[in-house]
């Protein structure tokens, strides 16, 4: 709603690419939970960005708006939250990228499974699979078969989410690699 109100009241009712992802994509009244379905974010914990643009007036006032909002104390709107919105509705989308080159792993909640997170496999890994089941079993100490409902491909990258893949973010599909059958079928994802 407080996106949807901005949007109304200081940038014409434009949105950026924030409603890619949505069923709908008439107006910024489209941007709904029911038909755009959860927000979803960039993970942050490597984020370049130009501070200049983060700085501009536009941006700046966005952030004022959300801050005094109070949704990120009422709502819990953190860093991720801010910044993919942030990207979204004030970046152009060609000028963002999505580095894939390294295997990633975050994790909010218990260590014992994923629980609202992302395992991703490096793009250059030349076994993805095997890198894949090694740091199950080894590093995270996971039960693989357990995690299975969460393994994906998202643009070539084996990668393991909660949420569902849809709310991911990778650039395009590079020509690939063959998953095993336990691979669910790639989802198409903007970025």
């Amino acid at each position: 709603l407080i996106l949807r109100d901005y949007s109304k009241k200081h940038m014409e009712g434009t949105t950026g690419w924030y409603l890619d992802l949505c069923e709908s994509k008439e107006s910024v009244d489209d941007l709904t939970r029911e038909n755009c379905g959860e927000q979803f974010g960039f993970y942050n914990n490597f984020f370049v960005a130009d501070i200049e643009r983060f700085l501009q007036p536009d941006v700046q006032n966005f952030l004022n708006y959300v801050d005094e909002s109070g949704k990120i104390f009422t709502n819990r709107w953190n860093d991720l939250i801010l910044q993919s919105s942030t990207v979204q509705f004030f970046l152009n989308k060609n000028a963002t990228f999505h580095f894939t080159g390294w295997t990633y792993g975050h994790n909010s909640g218990y260590h014992d499974m994923l629980h609202y997170g992302i395992v991703q496999v490096g793009r250059f890994v030349k076994e993805p699979w095997r890198a894949y089941q090694y740091y199950m079993e080894h590093e995270l100490k996971w039960n693989i078969e357990m995690h299975k409902k969460y393994l994906h491909n998202v643009n070539g990258l084996l990668t393991l989410v909660n949420p569902s893949p849809g709310n991911c973010c990778a650039n395009e599909e590079p020509a690939g690699w063959d998953n095993p059958e336990s691979v669910l079928t790639p989802t198409q994802f903007l970025c």
